[in-house]
């Protein structure tokens, strides 16, 4: 008979020759598995990209905390970037998107998915007041119903290129 130990031996020497190891995907705790970039569970706590430049006051809202972003932290899916009066910044998504956003922006990530393997992927923001410049990366040039970029009152279908959108305040 084989104790508890030696199935959990035996699972992690299986895990490990496959490739796959624990990814934490949710606040609760629960441990979700990944291998290459194939995600099991959600993958919302997964990085999507990265801030390339910061200039001045932008915060990045995630999981119920406002925390100031700077270059080089990670951009996740869910996140809400908010850059202040005289601020701005630039993001970088895995598949080589490209956002920058003005002062008084207010940028979020609904929703990122890419596989550098097969290069197919999702990419699904939102401006919700400010301005913004969009540059498509690989998944908006290979797969052009898979960007989507919504305003207040419009959403735009992206077919690979490099736009601006202005999205006024509601008031």
């Amino acid at each position: 008979m084989t104790s508890k130990w030696g199935r959990y031996a035996s699972l992690a020497i299986v895990c490990a020759a496959l490739g796959v190891g624990p990814s934490w995907a949710d606040d609760s705790g629960t441990a979700k598995f990944v291998r290459g970039d194939v995600r099991v569970g959600p993958s919302w706590a997964d990085d999507s990209g990265t801030a390339k430049f910061v200039r001045g006051d932008v915060r990045v809202e995630r999981a119920g905390s406002s925390v100031p972003l700077q270059v080089g932290d990670p951009v996740k899916e869910k996140d809400r970037i908010i850059a202040a009066s005289g601020a701005s910044a630039g993001i970088t998504l895995r598949d080589d998107t490209r956002i920058s956003i003005g002062s008084n922006s207010t940028l979020v990530i609904n929703r990122f998915s890419f596989d550098s393997k097969t290069q197919e992927g999702a990419v699904d923001t939102s401006i919700l007041s400010g301005t913004m410049r969009y540059i498509t990366g690989l998944v908006g040039r290979l797969h052009h119903g898979s960007v989507r970029v919504a305003t207040r009152s419009v959403t735009i279908g992206i077919r690979g290129t490099d736009f601006i959108v202005e999205a006024a305040d509601d008031e």
